[in-house]
């Protein structure tokens, strides 16, 4: 009740005349029912993702959890449904045999990430209405609504109640980052790891004020099972650790005590995931600090300006991976002169500041915790907490004149910078959000074009091997399987994948049953290609990959380790009726026709689409 009275003697016993509009957001901010609305606001905002359906990875959690032929190759589990690669060779070399994995995959290759639960929620959904995608997104939905509802909570139990918190907790609702978490059911993870991860702060909070082992003991659960949803649950423990330095008030060893339980089940969750395998490693996609600590370092500065770009700005943090090189350095320069300008006007607020200094700790290293691979805004929800905290703080300053701002040029430039990214998410992100909730939507002509198109050069497909010469992505790549188990449709009996990312080639035959194709600039070019072989293990000349009738072997490679032509030898003739042929081109495959006699050259323009990476 002081926080309310406070609220009203400051914005109600102004001698300024209140608008109506001014009068009914004050009302809104106090209300008990704000929680409550701005999770219905979000959750309206991010349903038009409800009839999107299927797309990419929810096919492979549909053709896991219903354990179809061959699942048993990259799922071990029905809810090791996050697993690609487990370091055994042996399994390696069945994926690129069944058409899972490209011939270049390194031997080694660990992409295995430990989500039990909600892949148990997974497992749950395909076996009960394997067809509804519509209930499956309405889950992702209800997740996100719970975590909004509780971050509000917790927005108020540190700021008080009224706008400040009002403002903050109305701009994280609404912030475009919750969009793809939300509108694809394979990103519930992420989802359900907020909704339990922000419980365990809120729970946190509340048992600092009055300590229990009830909250205690209801605080490291929701812990845990955040990190058993997802591991972006890291992000809550940056917050734990803010609330223990810098927020808590009480006597260093009360707040040990309190924090104690779960720095212990975040180590002894850790432990067991390192233990058993869980991780990555081999991949230019993910940096593990433990394993490469130089190269999570060297990566950090990078990552860390794009992350922190997609909190407070524009262009998405992602945006730099699907542009040329110069752009993406363009896009680089601006994320680090908008930090620069962010940090400038929060310095010394969050120097004199506690509650500023209590968001900004929780904000840095929820950050660090997600940059163990590439820049995304959906790895933004915890940063985001805090993110949204800081702008309503900055905002409320400068529209007070706060003499804890920077002055002359410098605050010039960082009320330019908190006025930008204040409009962008006041007015701008509520009409982003549901964009960015159905975004993975755009991917849909894979499975209703791209899929379909090369089975149509298919005239026997269960005795036909169908031989991909060139691919724009992973997706059309190496997921026809997952796709046409999905839509029930007949499979080829081989999948063959010569070529994957925006390369020309040269096909060169050698001879009856050789296929040379050598790759302009060489292969792995792309970030994508390097998900399943980073640099740190190049390719060699003369490395070869043995097939159930085919024999691929690496011709001469570039100072990096790249292929720059790689030989296929089948076992049928190159024209033979068992073989299909197929080339991308635009947005779908078409026939591809081989050379005809020994020495013809026929050059494939580089496969491109909207999916495709610059």
């Amino acid at each position: 009740m002081d926080n309310v009275a406070r609220h009203h003697e400051r914005f109600h016993g102004s001698e300024r005349p209140r608008t109506n509009v001014a009068q009914t957001l004050s009302t809104l901010a106090v209300s008990q029912r704000l929680p409550l609305y701005l999770a219905f606001l979000c959750m309206a905002l991010v349903a038009p993702s409800l009839f999107t359906g299927f797309e990419l990875d929810d096919y492979i959690y549909r053709y896991c959890s219903l354990r179809l032929p061959g699942a048993e190759t990259f799922c071990p589990s029905s809810l090791s449904l996050a697993t690609l690669a487990t370091d055994r060779p042996d399994l390696i070399h069945r994926m690129i045999e069944q058409g899972f994995a490209p011939y270049w995959a390194y031997d080694h290759l660990v992409l295995d990430f430990f989500r039990p639960l909600s892949a148990l929620t997974h497992f749950v959904d395909f076996r009960l209405w394997p067809d509804n995608g519509v209930l499956m997104h309405a889950e992702n939905i209800a997740w996100l609504g719970g975590a909004i509802f509780l971050a509000t909570l917790l927005y108020r139990a540190t700021f008080g109640v009224g706008l400040l918190s009002g403002a903050a907790a109305f701009a994280f609702a609404v912030d475009h980052v919750h969009g793809l978490p939300a509108g694809w059911i394979a990103n519930r993870s992420a989802v359900m790891a907020a909704f339990f991860g922000t419980a365990a702060l809120v729970t946190y909070d509340r048992g600092t004020r009055a300590p229990s082992p009830r909250a205690a003991l209801g605080g490291v659960a929701c812990l845990l099972l955040g990190l058993l949803s997802g591991e972006i649950a890291l992000g809550a423990f940056g917050y734990l650790l803010a609330h223990v330095t810098v927020l808590d008030r009480r006597p260093w060893r009360e707040r040990l005590r309190s924090v104690l339980p779960y720095v212990l089940v975040t180590v002894a969750w850790r432990v067991f995931y390192v233990a058993t395998g869980h991780g990555a490693f081999g991949s230019s996609i993910y940096v593990e600090p433990g394993q490469d600590p130089l190269g999570f370092l060297s990566a950090l500065p990078r990552r860390l300006s794009l992350l922190l770009l997609g909190v407070f700005g524009l262009p998405p943090a992602e945006s730099a991976s699907f542009m040329t090189k110069g752009m993406s350095r363009a896009v680089f320069v601006g994320a680090v002169c908008f930090s620069v300008a962010l940090v400038v006007a929060c310095a010394r607020m969050i120097r004199r500041d506690r509650l500023s200094r209590f968001w900004a700790v929780g904000m840095a290293v929820s950050l660090v915790t997600v940059c163990t691979t590439v820049p995304h805004n959906r790895l933004l929800y915890f940063p985001s907490l805090g993110g949204m905290a800081l702008l309503a703080t900055l905002t409320d300053a400068f529209a007070r004149g706060d003499p804890r701002l920077p002055k002359g040029a410098a605050g010039k430039v960082s009320e330019l910078a908190v006025a930008l990214s204040g409009g962008l998410h006041a007015f701008v992100s509520p009409f982003l959000l549901p964009l960015a909730a159905c975004i993975v939507y755009l991917t849909h002509t894979i499975a209703d074009r791209g899929v379909p198109s090369a089975m149509t050069a298919m005239t026997d497909a269960p005795h036909q091997e169908l031989v991909l010469v060139s691919a724009p992505e992973i997706f059309t790549a190496l997921y026809p399987r997952l796709i046409l188990s999905a839509q029930r449709r007949q499979q080829p009996a081989k999948l063959r994948l010569l070529s994957m990312g925006p390369i020309a080639l040269r096909a060169r035959r050698l001879d009856t049953h050789t296929l040379e194709v050598n790759y302009d600039g060489g292969l792995l070019s792309t970030l994508a290609e390097r998900l399943y072989r980073d640099e740190r293990h190049p390719m060699k000349q003369g490395d070869r990959v043995e097939l159930d009738g085919l024999s691929i072997a690496v011709g001469p490679v570039t100072s990096d380790g790249r292929p720059l032509s790689t030989t296929f030898t089948f076992a049928e003739p190159l024209d033979s009726p068992k073989l299909r042929w197929v080339v991308w081109q635009t947005d779908r495959y078409v026939p591809f026709t081989v050379p005809a006699h020994d020495g013809d050259v026929v050059d494939v323009p580089a496969a491109r689409s909207t999916y495709s990476e610059g």
